[in-house]
């Protein structure tokens, strides 16, 4: 009588562990934010991400369109600072997150992100020790920028 308990049980949790999963058929589907970003130009301040210490106070960020690939959802981002004498691009993908826009760049800079939060965006850069150029070294410093649209 004990075995067939335990079986029934078994068998209760295998019924289960199927029918409780019943999104497990629903389609996910990405939208195409591209046309969300380009065009919009940020300006803010530039700190260490690590230990707050500033770095410019005159970034300004703008986003175009991605010409190499369009059949890519990607997006160019210009990131420049006269008083560093910085003028770099690079390329991130948009992505809707609830309301805000999220930014990532992959395997190539795992470091670059951010998010855009209505007229708010924060953008994490990394640069290499000298900081003039883009870096995905383990030695890359990250850079947080806070930033509001341009009118």
């Amino acid at each position: 009588m004990k075995l067939k308990s335990i079986f029934y049980m078994m068998l209760m949790g295998v019924v289960l562990a199927f029918t409780a999963c019943d999104d497990d058929d629903e389609v996910r589907t990405r939208t195409d934010v591209r046309n969300d970003v380009v065009g919009l130009t940020f300006s803010g301040a530039m700190v260490n991400a690590a230990n707050e210490a500033a770095f410019c106070d005159d970034a300004v960020i703008s986003f175009a369109e991605y010409t190499a690939n369009k059949d890519t959802w990607a997006v160019t981002f210009q990131f420049s600072s006269a008083s560093k004498g910085l003028n770099l691009t690079g390329v991130v993908n948009p992505a809707k997150a609830n309301e805000d826009i999220t930014f990532s760049c992959g395997s190539q800079y795992p470091k670059l992100s951010g998010r855009l939060s209505g007229n708010d965006l924060i953008f994490y850069v990394p640069l290499n020790k000298s900081a003039t150029s883009l870096s995905n070294a383990a030695t890359a410093v990250t850079y947080r920028f806070n930033g509001t649209k341009k009118q």
